[in-house]
């Protein structure tokens, strides 16, 4: 089926195939899916959208338009991705698997990761201003450069990171 460039705005997709579907250039804000498994994402706008435990498998989730703003991505699986550069202001991560992903340069500001995976990702000058990121696993995980005044690291596990020149003024480390 082919959707390119159509309008999903607000679309409830939940236990939709979508296998092979090409949304290219696709607007789906605020959309409500499940199972992005095999379609073709590229340039679609996802911002807003509810991906609540969607499985991404054969999604190339990391060639959409990089706004993921206030997107709902908590359980959701990753892992290994290269997502350098997208905006995920405000966006929720909690409980989301995040290992070895290519953070780099993202923005994350006043994002929920509580309890997100994140052992050696790269998270390299991202923007973390009022973040939480309570109880999320960070072991070995690159943080240079990082900005998160005002952030929540509570309860995280930092063994092995590297946060060299980052800046976390005001930010809590309680636990």
């Amino acid at each position: 089926v082919d959707f390119s460039g159509g309008n999903l705005t607000n679309a409830l997709l939940l236990d939709a195939r979508l296998e092979g579907t090409n949304l290219m250039r696709c607007v789906l804000k605020g959309a409500t899916a499940n199972n992005l498994s095999g379609a073709i994402v590229k340039g679609a706008d996802l911002s807003g959208a509810f991906l609540s435990g969607c499985v991404l498998a054969d999604c190339a989730i990391e060639s959409a338009y990089k706004d993921l703003r206030y997107c709902r991505l908590d359980k959701v699986d990753l892992s290994f991705r290269v997502l350098s550069g997208f905006a995920l202001d405000r966006a929720d991560l909690s409980g989301a698997d995040l290992t070895g992903a290519d953070l780099s340069g993202c923005s994350f500001n006043c994002a929920t990761l509580q309890g997100a995976t994140l052992d050696g990702s790269c998270l390299d000058d991202c923007a973390l201003q009022g973040s939480n990121l309570g109880g999320a696993s960070l072991k070995a995980a690159t943080l240079k450069g990082v900005t998160m005044p005002e952030g929540t690291l509570d309860g995280a596990d930092l063994s092995e990171a590297d946060a060299t020149g980052s800046d976390a003024h005001r930010a809590s480390f309680v636990g």
